[in-house]
């Protein structure tokens, strides 16, 4: 089938209309963000793993809220030691007890300088206008094996919570975004 000039151009302009309007809701129009900077820490055979207590909280009519809470690491390896380090990093809900975001990491020994962790979850699942959450952050090392020669690993970074609108508009009035972190006892 031929088309004509117009039918084309016409094509063309209906294509180029939804592409926008696509583009247009895929934006985001706002967003509430909350970080925390952790204390460095460092594991080794005594100090195997580190836990956080997280507690996010919104308040304001914002309906069906979307975002993630999310443990961003830097992690660095004594140099002069050889051998691998691997983590594992968890988000446990509080609420449920159920593991919503998890991670296993392994150090690059050919790679020089740290290297990054990161894992998320959905923070707001199931919640409608205000909502509090509280999550159960851990990173612990896999491999701890008695008696062998692992190297000390540094770990830096922070716990972050954002909400986010996608469309047009700006933040309700009254919105806003909480975070509350909390070293789990037994953690450095």
């Amino acid at each position: 089938m031929i088309l004509t000039r117009r039918q084309r151009l016409l094509g063309t302009l209906v294509l180029a209309a939804g592409a926008a309007a696509s583009i247009a809701t895929s934006q985001v129009s706002w967003d509430l963000t909350e970080y925390r900077e952790l204390e460095p820490v460092l594991l080794d055979e005594t100090t195997p793993a580190v836990g956080y207590a997280v507690h996010v909280e919104y308040t304001g009519d914002i309906g069906l809220p979307e975002g993630n809470i999310s443990l961003t690491l830097s992690v660095e390896k004594e140099p002069a030691n050889p051998a691998t380090a691997s983590l594992h990093a968890s988000i446990v809900d509080d609420a449920t007890g159920e593991l919503v975001g998890e991670q296993d990491f392994v150090y690059d020994t050919t790679a020089p300088g740290p290297q990054g962790l990161w894992v998320s979850a959905d923070a707001w699942s199931g919640c409608t206008d205000g909502c509090s959450r509280d999550f159960t952050i851990w990173v612990e090392r896999t491999d701890v094996v008695d008696g062998s020669d692992w190297a000390q690993v540094q770990l830096t970074g922070g716990i972050e919570a954002y909400l986010v609108e996608y469309g047009e508009g700006e933040p309700p009035g009254g919105a806003s975004l909480t975070l509350e972190v909390t070293p789990l006892p037994g953690s450095p």
